[in-house]
Parts: C-alpha cells; structure tokens; sequence
C-alpha cells in the first residue's frame, strides 16, 4: 500500500470525508470512461469536441470535472463515441422475484412525440 493509499483509508474513517468522497464517485466513473473511451478511440478532445460542436477547452473543463454536463451532452458525447449511455439508480438489493427496470430504448419518439418507449429488461 502506498503513501495515498494509507492516507486515503484514515481519511475515510471520517464520516464528512467519506461522504462526500463516495458523493463524488459516480462522476469520477463516468468521466474515467469518458477519457478512457476517447483514447481507445484515437481521437483528441479538439476531434471529439468537433464531433459534438463545441469547443476543445469544454471536453478539457468536462474531462478534468470542473464542468457539469447534461444528460444530453453525455448522450451526444456517447453518441460521437459510438457508445450507449445507461443510468442505473439503486436503493438496494432487489426482492426475490422483482423486476427490474432499465432504461432500455423501444424506439424514437417522431415529429410531435416527445416520449420514448422503455420496457422491462431483468426479472430477479
């Protein structure tokens, strides 16, 4: 175990730290993925922010976190990755018997149709 690994397991022993450490996991994911994502794919963030039609300094201030994205951004950054977003909110272990529901995309809302169809995809 290194120097921050031991820092980091006595800091997590405090409650504040430890909460607003795992606060800020699920954007650490995502934006790992993100610039994981762009680097197997070859692109800069010049190419990608293209692709998007944004600016090289906003895919720097998104990948290093000082930039809150929308959902709709993510799922254009995905898009242009040609990646698929899934968002998963969990409370706990499901029920025997449950089921599950993700958001999986049926099809395209048309002209003047502003919803989406989801269905079921995992029965416990």
């Amino acid at each position: 175990m290194d120097d921050f690994e031991r820092h980091l397991q006595k800091s997590l022993k405090d409650p504040e730290f430890r909460a607003a450490w795992e606060e800020s996991e699920a954007e650490y994911q995502a934006i790992s993925q993100l610039v994981a994502l762009r680097i197997k794919k070859g692109l800069t963030q010049k190419s990608l922010a293209h692709r998007i039609g944004t600016t090289q300094s906003v895919i720097a201030r998104i990948e290093g976190g000082n930039q809150n994205i929308s959902l709709r951004t993510l799922g254009k950054l995905a898009k242009a990755l040609d990646a698929n977003v899934r968002i998963e909110l969990q409370t706990e272990e499901p029920e025997p018997g449950s089921t599950v529901f993700s958001a999986r995309k049926e099809g395209r809302g048309g002209p003047g149709r502003k919803h989406r169809t989801y269905r079921a995809v995992e029965q416990v």
